[in-house]
This record gives structure tokens, sequence and C-alpha cells, in this order.
């Protein structure tokens, strides 16, 4: 017997890959083992296990076949970094065959480079061209700062918040007034806002600077 098969295969996770023997002229048999051990007496068998899939095939005449299938799970690529320079977004990955790259989960090309990006909140997605199955993900920012902000208490535009900085964990805000005295010192471990107050006590209508170090080193 003619038997087909790949010297290896991928599956997805949470999923298999059918490995087929061949249809054959004749009453033929069919015994699959995996590693060694005895699996099935089908044509067609789903693999869902990394291992080696061996198979046997048989005919009326006593002569045989044997073939093995080396399986495993699809790796998965990794985004090494992220780097954004205003609103051009380089991602850096690193898995097998061609990798392909979206940030909206939707359309995907094969560079890594995306120009004239929107300010946002974003997240990147790697995955493999062969294995469209295998995605990976991770959240990034293009920050919009507001330049003013009115502490007075009526509910509207209180505090001064950077939405997204809290995906960049360690990032460092300072506010310094026009005498230079610095007036905010914060590293940041989660959603970041500030209240206008600097010792417990309200500073007066004036204009600061920030100096924002972000933990992927970026300078805002």
């Amino acid at each position: 017997p003619v038997v087909s098969l790949p010297a290896t295969a991928e599956y997805c996770p949470e999923s298999f890959i059918p490995l087929d023997a061949g249809a054959h002229p004749g009453p033929v048999s069919y015994s699959w083992t995996l590693n060694g051990n005895p699996l099935s007496d089908q044509r067609i068998i789903n693999a869902s296990e990394n291992g080696n899939y061996t198979v046997t095939v048989t005919n009326n005449s006593g002569c045989s076949t044997t073939k093995t299938v080396s399986v495993k799970k699809v790796d998965f690529p990794v985004i090494t970094e992220i780097k954004i320079e205003n609103n051009t977004v380089r991602i850096i990955a690193t898995g097998n065959g061609i990798l392909e790259y979206s940030i909206d989960g939707s359309t995907w090309q094969t560079f890594g480079v995306f120009y004239n990006v929107p300010k946002g909140n974003y997240i990147a997605y790697v995955r493999s061209g062969s294995q469209p199955c295998a995605v990976t993900e991770k959240i990034f920012t293009i920050f919009n700062v507001n330049n003013i902000f009115s502490p007075n208490g009526d509910g509207v535009n209180d505090v001064w918040k950077i939405e997204g900085l809290e995906n960049y964990p360690d990032s460092r805000v300072k506010v310094i007034d026009r005498f230079g005295n610095l007036v905010l010192d914060k590293i940041v471990k989660g959603p970041f806002s500030w209240n206008g107050e600097h010792l417990s006590r309200k500073l007066p209508t004036a204009s600061y600077w920030y100096h924002i170090t972000v933990s992927d080193g970026r300078i805002l």
C-alpha cells in the first residue's frame, strides 16, 4: 500500500489535526499507535496530543507499509517589544514561519509597522500565517494627555487623567510649577489620576509642566 502522510503536523489549541492513512484498492487493515501504544484501527484519526503517530496499512496479500507522523501543538508567536514613536507603531515578534500582524484583529499584514495610528488603547495581535489559530496579544497605548483640568469640585473635569497609563506599570509622572518646584512625583501602579493637590493643599490656578517616563522608554 502507498501511504501518503507528512513527516510532521501541528494541531491548534483545543482542537486536533486529522491524519488520513488513505483509501486503498481491495480490503486493507489499519493499525495506529501513539508513542508505541495501540490507538485505533480506523483509516482516519484525529490527533490532539503531542507525540509520534505510527500507522501500518496491510493489504489482503499481507503486504504492509508503515509511516510515522510527529505531531505537536502549534507554537505561539512571542511579542518581544512594541516600539511607538509619535503615531507609528512597530510590533516586534518571533515565531515559526511567516508571521502576520494586526491592531484591530480583523485586518492582517505581513509586516509589523503601522502608521498614523490614532490616539487610544489598542491590542497588538501576532499570528502564524500557516496556523491562524495561534494568536498572541499584547495591549499598547498611544497617549492623549489633556493639557487642562479644573479641580474646583463641580464634578466636571476635576482630575487630570492619563488613560492607558495603567498598561505600563512603573511609569513615572512628574509635575513641576513655573518656579521649578516638584509638586507631583508618582510611580504608576494602576489607573492614573491627580486632583491638583500638593502636600494635601490645592495648588493655585497656573501653568504647570509634566514629564512622564513611560516604562517602555517613551518620554512624554
